[in-house]
This record gives structure tokens, sequence and C-alpha cells, in this order.
């Protein structure tokens, strides 16, 4: 592995992202630098997939939250944790959305009991660490969803697989 594919993990990435995404005036853009209709496209068919499975009462991860924005797709009465691993985009999120509840962590180790969520969801997720860092690195990350949800919901938009989405219950994957 190369170190040019290892920046988009680090702080000063995120950083980064967010200050352009501030001047610009568009937020996502320090999450996934597209147009906005793109943006309104991607997130119409994620919020589609999550209202389809996400029923109110749920617990839900949101596993690589960025900025939160998934919280307010949610049904109201989800109880909600987003984590990710950039620090500048947690403090976006807590601001953006300080009713909910966002933490600084690392995917493949998170700090929850065993099957504490109903739900994991994770927006291209899989296709980030499989394109910046590596399969190996996707399968901890998955396995350790499995660990904290009873079932999880990953969504792809993107270069790596665009308009998918998958169940993972039991250890078991389902495209649906």
């Amino acid at each position: 592995m190369t170190e040019e594919k290892l920046p988009i993990f680090t702080p000063e990435f995120w950083h980064e992202r967010l200050i352009s995404a501030r001047k610009r005036g568009h937020i996502h853009v320090a999450v996934y630098d597209v147009s906005v209709a793109e943006w309104e496209r991607v997130t119409a068919y994620i919020k589609e997939a999550v209202l389809r499975y996400v029923k109110p009462g749920d617990k839900v991860l949101d596993a690589g939250c960025g900025y939160g924005w998934l919280s307010e797709v949610l049904p109201k009465d989800v109880s909600y944790v987003g984590v990710d691993g950039s620090p500048h985009l947690i403090e976006e999120a807590k601001e953006r959305f300080p009713d909910k509840t966002f933490l600084c962590e690392k995917l493949e180790k998170l700090p929850f009991i065993d099957k504490r969520f109903d739900w994991a969801v994770g927006s291209s997720i899989e296709g980030v660490i499989i394109e910046n860092i590596s399969s190996l690195k996707w399968l901890q990350v998955e396995a350790e969803l499995c660990r904290v949800a009873k079932k999880i919901l990953l969504i792809g938009y993107g270069s790596y697989k665009d308009g998918y989405y998958f169940i993972i219950e039991d250890g078991k994957r389902r495209k649906v």
C-alpha cells in the first residue's frame, strides 16, 4: 500500500475538505464532492433505502457519519448515534445537530456492547475503505459493525458501485 492512498483517513484531509465546503457554500462537498443536483439524487436514493428498513423506535448507528446529515432523514423517534474518524466533521455534526449523539471513533474498534444497535447504516463507507486502504480493512470494519448491530444496511454510490444496497444479518450479506 502506498502512502498516496492514505491521506483520506487523516484528520487533515477531512479538515481541508470541510474548509473547502464552507467556502463553496455547500457542506455536502465535505463528504462527497459533487454538484448539488448529484448530491440531491444520491441523498434521495439513500433516504429511500433507509426509510424502507429503519423503523420508529430503532437504535441506529451511522457509521462514517461525516457531518451527520443522515440524522435528518431518519424517523423522528429513532435513537441515533453518529460515528466518524474525523474530529472536525464530528464537531460540525454536533454544531448542526445538537440534539444527536456524535463520537469520534475508529470504525474497526467501536466502544459499544454487542448488538447495541438494531441497525448500523453506512453510506459509501465500504467503497471508500476498499479503494483507499484495503479489502482487509473493510473486513475488519464489517466484522465490527456486525458485532455492534443486529443488521447492517450498506448503501453504495460514487465510483465504487453506484446505486446498490445490501443488508448484512447474522454475518450473511444479501442484495436488496
